[in-house]
Protein backbone atom coordinates (compact mmCIF):
# COMPACT_ATOMS: atom_id res chain seq x y z
CA UNK A 1 0.00 0.00 0.00
CA UNK A 2 2.85 2.39 0.78
CA UNK A 3 4.25 2.15 -2.74
CA UNK A 4 0.99 2.59 -4.63
CA UNK A 5 0.62 5.71 -6.71
CA UNK A 6 -2.98 6.65 -5.94
CA UNK A 7 -3.04 9.45 -8.49
CA UNK A 8 -1.85 7.03 -11.19
CA UNK A 9 -4.60 4.57 -10.25
CA UNK A 10 -7.17 7.36 -10.65
CA UNK A 11 -5.72 8.30 -14.06
CA UNK A 12 -5.78 4.66 -15.22
CA UNK A 13 -9.38 4.38 -14.04
CA UNK A 14 -10.26 7.48 -16.06
CA UNK A 15 -8.38 6.26 -19.15
CA UNK A 16 -10.17 2.93 -19.01
CA UNK A 17 -13.56 4.63 -18.73
CA UNK A 18 -12.81 7.20 -21.43
CA UNK A 19 -11.11 4.98 -24.01
CA UNK A 20 -12.10 1.41 -23.20
CA UNK A 21 -8.41 0.50 -23.45
CA UNK A 22 -7.24 -2.78 -21.98
CA UNK A 23 -4.92 -2.01 -19.08
CA UNK A 24 -2.52 -4.78 -18.07
CA UNK A 25 -0.27 -4.99 -15.05
CA UNK A 26 2.91 -6.71 -16.23
CA UNK A 27 5.54 -7.42 -13.60
CA UNK A 28 8.61 -9.56 -13.11
CA UNK A 29 7.22 -10.21 -9.63
CA UNK A 30 4.72 -12.98 -8.90
CA UNK A 31 1.33 -13.18 -10.54
CA UNK A 32 -0.08 -14.08 -7.13
CA UNK A 33 1.02 -10.71 -5.75
CA UNK A 34 -0.41 -8.99 -8.83
CA UNK A 35 -3.75 -10.75 -8.43
CA UNK A 36 -3.91 -9.74 -4.75
CA UNK A 37 -3.10 -6.14 -5.70
CA UNK A 38 -5.74 -6.19 -8.44
CA UNK A 39 -8.34 -7.48 -5.99
CA UNK A 40 -7.38 -4.80 -3.45
CA UNK A 41 -7.66 -2.03 -6.07
CA UNK A 42 -11.04 -3.33 -7.21
CA UNK A 43 -12.42 -3.44 -3.65
CA UNK A 44 -10.93 -0.20 -2.34
CA UNK A 45 -10.75 2.03 -5.42
CA UNK A 46 -13.17 0.66 -8.00
CA UNK A 47 -10.35 -0.01 -10.46
CA UNK A 48 -9.28 -3.34 -11.88
CA UNK A 49 -6.56 -4.17 -14.37
CA UNK A 50 -7.97 -6.14 -17.31
CA UNK A 51 -5.21 -8.68 -16.86
CA UNK A 52 -2.15 -9.35 -14.78
CA UNK A 53 1.09 -10.93 -15.87
CA UNK A 54 3.86 -12.17 -13.62
CA UNK A 55 6.00 -15.11 -12.68
CA UNK A 56 3.93 -18.04 -11.44
CA UNK A 57 4.88 -19.77 -8.19
CA UNK A 58 4.26 -23.27 -6.81
CA UNK A 59 3.06 -23.56 -3.21
CA UNK A 60 2.81 -26.48 -0.81
CA UNK A 61 -0.20 -27.18 1.42
CA UNK A 62 1.06 -24.72 4.03
CA UNK A 63 1.22 -22.03 1.29
CA UNK A 64 5.03 -21.94 1.33
CA UNK A 65 6.75 -21.32 -1.98
CA UNK A 66 8.32 -24.52 -3.26
CA UNK A 67 9.12 -23.67 -6.87
CA UNK A 68 8.30 -21.86 -10.09
CA UNK A 69 5.83 -22.76 -12.83
CA UNK A 70 6.70 -19.93 -15.17
CA UNK A 71 9.04 -16.94 -15.13
CA UNK A 72 8.53 -13.54 -16.71
CA UNK A 73 12.02 -12.50 -17.80
CA UNK A 74 13.98 -10.86 -20.56
CA UNK A 75 14.20 -13.75 -23.07
CA UNK A 76 11.82 -16.43 -24.32
CA UNK A 77 13.34 -19.78 -23.40
CA UNK A 78 13.10 -22.77 -21.08
CA UNK A 79 15.14 -23.38 -17.96
CA UNK A 80 14.66 -27.09 -17.49
CA UNK A 81 10.89 -27.50 -17.73
CA UNK A 82 10.13 -23.94 -16.57
CA UNK A 83 8.98 -21.64 -19.35
CA UNK A 84 10.51 -18.16 -19.40
CA UNK A 85 8.62 -15.50 -21.37
CA UNK A 86 9.24 -11.84 -21.97
CA UNK A 87 6.56 -9.41 -20.85
CA UNK A 88 5.74 -8.75 -24.50
CA UNK A 89 5.16 -12.44 -25.24
CA UNK A 90 3.11 -12.82 -22.05
CA UNK A 91 1.00 -9.79 -23.01
CA UNK A 92 0.45 -11.16 -26.52
CA UNK A 93 -0.48 -14.55 -25.06
CA UNK A 94 -2.95 -12.94 -22.65
CA UNK A 95 -4.59 -10.94 -25.43
CA UNK A 96 -4.81 -14.07 -27.59
CA UNK A 97 -6.36 -16.08 -24.72
CA UNK A 98 -8.98 -13.39 -24.12
CA UNK A 99 -9.74 -12.95 -27.83
CA UNK A 100 -8.57 -9.33 -27.76
CA UNK A 101 -6.62 -7.58 -30.50
CA UNK A 102 -3.09 -6.45 -29.61
CA UNK A 103 -1.40 -3.80 -31.74
CA UNK A 104 2.09 -2.50 -30.98
CA UNK A 105 1.24 0.68 -32.91
CA UNK A 106 -1.46 1.67 -30.41
CA UNK A 107 -0.09 -0.01 -27.28
CA UNK A 108 1.39 2.23 -24.62
CA UNK A 109 3.86 1.23 -21.93
CA UNK A 110 3.78 3.19 -18.69
CA UNK A 111 6.85 2.43 -16.59
CA UNK A 112 9.26 3.99 -14.12
CA UNK A 113 12.58 2.41 -15.04
CA UNK A 114 14.70 0.55 -17.53
CA UNK A 115 13.52 -2.82 -16.27
CA UNK A 116 11.10 -2.56 -19.19
CA UNK A 117 13.62 -1.54 -21.82
CA UNK A 118 12.86 -4.69 -23.86
CA UNK A 119 9.25 -3.49 -24.15
CA UNK A 120 10.20 0.16 -24.61
CA UNK A 121 12.04 -0.60 -27.85
CA UNK A 122 8.86 -2.12 -29.32
CA UNK A 123 6.14 0.30 -28.24
CA UNK A 124 5.51 3.90 -27.33
CA UNK A 125 6.70 4.42 -23.78
CA UNK A 126 5.88 6.88 -21.03
CA UNK A 127 8.45 7.05 -18.26
CA UNK A 128 7.11 8.19 -14.89
CA UNK A 129 9.55 10.37 -13.04
CA UNK A 130 9.09 9.74 -9.31
CA UNK A 131 8.64 12.66 -6.92
CA UNK A 132 10.94 11.29 -4.29
CA UNK A 133 14.34 9.65 -4.46
CA UNK A 134 14.89 7.63 -7.60
CA UNK A 135 16.64 4.28 -7.59
CA UNK A 136 19.56 3.63 -9.93
CA UNK A 137 17.39 2.16 -12.71
CA UNK A 138 15.12 5.19 -12.62
CA UNK A 139 18.03 7.65 -12.66
CA UNK A 140 19.64 5.88 -15.63
CA UNK A 141 16.31 5.78 -17.47
CA UNK A 142 15.81 9.50 -16.92
CA UNK A 143 19.37 10.42 -17.87
CA UNK A 144 19.32 8.35 -21.07
CA UNK A 145 15.75 9.43 -21.89
CA UNK A 146 14.64 5.83 -22.45
CA UNK A 147 11.10 6.82 -23.35
CA UNK A 148 9.01 8.67 -25.89
CA UNK A 149 7.71 10.90 -23.10
CA UNK A 150 8.73 11.58 -19.52
CA UNK A 151 5.94 12.54 -17.13
CA UNK A 152 6.58 13.69 -13.60
CA UNK A 153 4.66 11.86 -10.88
CA UNK A 154 3.38 15.09 -9.35
CA UNK A 155 0.17 17.12 -9.07
CA UNK A 156 0.07 17.43 -12.88
CA UNK A 157 0.33 13.67 -13.52
CA UNK A 158 -3.30 13.32 -14.58
CA UNK A 159 -3.24 16.15 -17.11
CA UNK A 160 0.21 15.31 -18.49
CA UNK A 161 -0.44 11.58 -18.82
CA UNK A 162 -3.83 12.12 -20.44
CA UNK A 163 -2.21 14.56 -22.90
CA UNK A 164 0.33 11.89 -23.95
CA UNK A 165 -2.34 9.22 -24.26
CA UNK A 166 -4.66 11.38 -26.32
CA UNK A 167 -1.80 12.33 -28.64
CA UNK A 168 -1.07 8.74 -29.61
Amino acid sequence: KKGLRWQLIQVLKEIKKETGAKIILATLSSIEFSQDLNDFLRRKHGFKFDGVIGSSLIFDRQRRITGLKEIIGTKNKFIGDIRVSTKLKAIRDLFHEKGWRFDLNTALLITDGYGDIDLAKDMKTVLLKPRRMMNVAQRVSQKLKLADAIVKDDEQLRENLLKVIRAR
